[in-house]
């Protein structure tokens, strides 16, 4: 595998990860927030399982929020698979040792 490649490779994988971390990132704040209490997270065990009986208006946010989330991962990861695609129009190098010098304005 030649360096070029190798390299595209990386970058593919770091902005994959960045989107992941975001997506799971922006449902974990929704999951720990008081918002959560309307589908009844706060019963639910470490599997999902209800520890209590959920009410039918939990019940129907729950049905509401996995709707939501789905749509949520099923567009991030649409976005990755763009990502892939649109990086096979471009070549990509890694550079190393690549210094600059702020200017004093921006200091």
């Amino acid at each position: 595998m030649n360096s070029k490649h190798t390299s595209k490779n990386a970058l593919v994988r770091e902005i994959e990860s960045k989107i992941k971390t975001t997506m799971i990132g922006a449902l974990a704040s929704v999951e720990s927030s008081n918002l959560a209490t309307l589908w009844g997270q706060h019963k639910m065990d470490d599997d999902g399982n209800y520890a209590d009986e959920p009410t039918p208006d939990e019940e129907q946010w729950l049905a509401v929020w996995e709707e939501v989330r789905t749509s949520i991962l099923d567009k991030g990861n649409r976005q990755i698979k763009n990502i892939r695609r649109d990086l096979t129009k471009y070549k990509v190098q890694k550079f190393h040792n690549i210094y600059m010098r702020k200017d004093e304005d921006d200091r």
